[in-house]
């Protein structure tokens, strides 16, 4: 198995996410990170435990790169802020699933940390309800990496090369993995993702995220859009949520149409 991590100016995180991948049970046979020209030492923690790639790209193509580099049957997607428990990857194997999704939770951040908590908790109590490609809002991260490739290149070179990169890649990634939901196998409390601890900073990543979405208005990709913001489960548990996802929604609907 690879990991493969994509990174641009992470020099907070990428030290604490690599140092999860070295203590898992069932170590990976290599971690890749393919950093895109950043500035803040990011290569230089990397490059301590892992093999860098340096390449001025968006986070779509860094992933493509990066499982086109791997030498693993099968690639983890892994992000920069991201740590795993120590036993997730043993946990993944031991599932019997080509393609696994991790159950994740929040830390640091403050109000927004514990807000994103409590909205990823709830839905990850709710996962096998939120494995559809296009309205549910749990992807899975580990792929075959022949399968993972395809479903990388079938995204198409504009979108590819997009910086940061397309919203929501994973779910393009997913939905061109031609994998049937039912097939996706799911590891609980398996990541832990680093927060930021700025809600202006918060603000602006979501209305990037409007931005980069918005070459899918008009497409058949506006789906994803539209109805990823769907939730499952009972009225309390969409009721826990609309603060975040509020917070969410304002900047992206604003990066989207303005």
């Amino acid at each position: 198995m690879s990991v493969v991590v994509p990174t641009r100016n992470a020099a907070r995180t990428i030290g604490w996410c690599l140092e999860a991948v070295s203590h898992q049970e069932f170590p990976p046979i290599e971690v890749i990170v393919v950093d895109s020209l950043s500035d803040d030492g990011t290569a230089d923690i990397a490059c301590r435990t892992a093999r860098v790639i340096s390449q001025d790209c968006g986070i779509a193509a860094a992933r493509l790169i990066g499982a086109q580099a791997a030498q693993g049957r099968w690639v983890l997607n892994l992000d920069a802020d991201q740590a795993l428990s120590p036993s997730a990857l043993r946990q993944a194997v031991a599932s019997g699933h080509d393609v696994v999704a991790f159950g994740e939770s929040s830390a640091g951040g403050g109000i927004l940390g514990f807000l994103n908590d409590v909205d990823r908790r709830r839905l990850h109590r709710h996962w096998d309800q939120q494995l559809d490609p296009v309205e549910g809002t749990i992807r899975p991260r580990l792929y075959p990496r022949s399968q993972l490739i395809r479903a990388l290149e079938a995204i198409g070179p504009d979108l590819l090369q997009m910086k940061p990169g397309p919203y929501s890649e994973d779910s393009l990634i997913y939905a061109n993995s031609g994998v049937d939901p039912s097939a996706v196998g799911f590891v609980p409390d398996a990541i832990v993702h680093r927060e930021m601890d700025s809600l202006r900073g918060y603000l602006h990543k979501w209305r990037t995220y409007g931005q980069t979405a918005r070459p899918y208005r008009g497409t058949p990709l506006e789906k994803f859009t539209h109805r990823r913001a769907r939730r499952r489960g009972n009225l309390v548990d969409a009721v826990a949520g609309l603060p975040v996802l509020a917070l969410r929604a304002v900047p992206f609907v604003i990066g989207y149409y303005l």
